[in-house]
């Protein structure tokens, strides 16, 4: 589900609603921020991902075109099957594993054919300091359990939520409807702060900082294999996103992922406060 305005929620598995609202609103720029993220759940509930991460993105797709309108879209690593050790670049293969990844995909690939002016975005290990996210499990076991266990054979990029949308509002303030990249055609971007890290290396890293601020039961992190806590869903290995061709075109700096990191504890202890 996603706010329209303040008075509006959409639901993305409803097409007819979609259609409605947008017409209404007629909007220059549509950004469309929301999915069908519960990637176990996804297995069972094919239909239902799809409507919202595969179809929706096409309707939206075509209701900015019929309004002349921008689409900014956000993706997903899980579009790739996470084998490798050199990061992902835009004009990889694609070939997720899982459900989730197919239905994402999907949604880049429909926006793709109606070819109205769009930009995709594919992110990586979103978290934030509010909702359910990895960040906020941790933290709540962090703080009734003495010792933890947190995989590290599964590498990737953590992307705090403010810094999608630090980058995202840079990119606009760009121009980039009148931008040589968006001319071009070529409208994909990965997306993600410099760097990356295991599972294992992401919860120690807020947990250290979170033992600054509060005093937490945990005793011990153990890292352990992905095997250790089997899932309905495959998870790639390696989700790292090469994310050299938005520095290039958009001439951004991105600092590294634990200065974000850093900036988000400040503000889930800021709201605790």
């Amino acid at each position: 589900r996603m706010a329209a305005d303040a008075d509006v929620v959409l639901d993305l598995a409803d097409k007819d609603q979609i259609c409605s609202v947008m017409d209404q609103i007629k909007p220059d720029i549509v950004i469309n921020p929301a999915a069908y993220t519960q990637v176990d759940k996804a297995e069972d509930e094919h239909e239902l991902a799809a409507a919202i991460n595969s179809e929706a993105p096409g309707v939206f797709a075509e209701l900015c075109k019929k309004n002349n309108s921008l689409l900014i879209h956000y993706s997903t690593d899980y579009v790739f099957n996470g084998k490798g050790s050199i990061p992902f670049n835009e004009n990889d293969p694609v070939n997720p594993i899982n459900v989730y990844g197919k239905t994402k995909l999907e949604g880049e690939l429909a926006i793709q054919a109606v070819d109205c002016d769009h930009l995709i975005f594919r992110t990586c290990w979103v978290y934030d300091a509010y909702g359910r996210n990895f960040l906020n499990a941790i933290l709540d076991r962090a703080r009734k359990m003495d010792a933890l266990k947190v995989v590290d054979d599964q590498i990737g990029t953590p992307t705090w939520a403010g810094f999608i949308a630090g980058v995202t509002r840079g990119v606009l303030e760009q121009n980039v409807v009148n931008h040589k990249a968006h001319d071009s055609g070529n409208r994909l971007y990965n997306l993600r702060p410099d760097g990356h890290c295991s599972w294992h290396d992401f919860a120690s890293y807020f947990i250290d900082i979170a033992k600054e601020k509060e005093s937490l039961t945990v005793k011990t992190i153990a890292a352990v294999a992905s095997s250790e806590f089997p899932s309905k869903a495959k998870r790639p290995c390696w989700s790292v996103l090469d994310n050299s061709k938005l520095k290039k075109e958009f001439g951004l700096a991105l600092g590294d992922w634990q200065t974000y990191a850093a900036r988000c504890m400040e503000q889930v202890y800021s709201e605790k406060n």
